[in-house]
């Protein structure tokens, strides 16, 4: 187990920061909804900073958007995706 967990390591630093750098937007904050507007929803074909969308529909959704009584927050800053969106792809 520490052989792999060692492997898993070297493998992370070596690769781990070029991917890293390849993705844009990954925490999903460079697509501020409106003052106000907690959820927005982007049809197959569209897309918002860094990303497009290729099948179905997903949503930009604000931190404390409440649907039925829940209330929905974001792991880590203000923003989170829902990739099944209205329509899953």
């Amino acid at each position: 187990m520490k052989q792999i967990t060692a492997i898993f390591a070297a493998l992370s630093a070596a690769f781990g920061s070029a991917y890293a750098s390849s993705i844009v937007n990954g925490g999903f904050e460079a697509e501020p909804l409106n003052p106000g507007e907690f959820i927005r929803v982007f049809n197959m074909g569209e897309g918002f900073d860094g990303w497009t969308v290729t099948d179905g529909s997903v949503e930009i959704v604000r931190s404390g958007f409440i649907f039925q009584s829940v209330s929905y927050t974001a792991t880590e800053g203000e923003f989170f995706v829902n990739v099944s969106g209205l329509s899953a792809g």
